[in-house]
């Protein structure tokens, strides 16, 4: 209730949660701490979804479970604002392509530059 639904089914059925149901979160792999974590969306009933890099640590199956779920929420008039590497296979989504904003030149005074090189690399 605290998330907004009384009523988990559906998202554990959206992320094939049910097996893991008598685990303890401490106890699953990091794919289905993801999957428990994306679920978690399900439930909150918030409109707006912002998320980076939501499908670390998925296969290709359950990449498909959140692009379902990411459709299924845009379908009930949801927004969501995703940061990822991959194709998600959302042709109704936009891309904003930043690359373009990519610093190109690091001044030799600049203080961050080390860090910044190391980061580019």
């Amino acid at each position: 209730s605290v998330f907004g639904t009384h009523d988990p089914a559906p998202a554990i059925e959206a992320f094939n949660l049910a097996p893991l149901l008598d685990r303890r979160a401490g106890e699953m792999s990091a794919g289905q701490k993801r999957r428990l974590s994306l679920a978690r969306l399900l439930v909150t009933g918030r409109p707006v979804w912002c998320l980076d890099e939501p499908t670390v640590s998925l296969d290709v199956e359950n990449v498909a479970r959140f692009a379902a779920a990411v459709k299924a929420h845009l379908a009930r008039g949801g927004s969501a604002v995703i940061a990822t590497h991959i194709d998600l296979g959302l042709p109704e989504a936009g891309t904003l392509d930043i690359s373009r904003f990519v610093a190109k030149q690091i001044r030799a005074d600049d203080p961050f530059a080390d860090s910044f090189a190391e980061a580019v690399e």
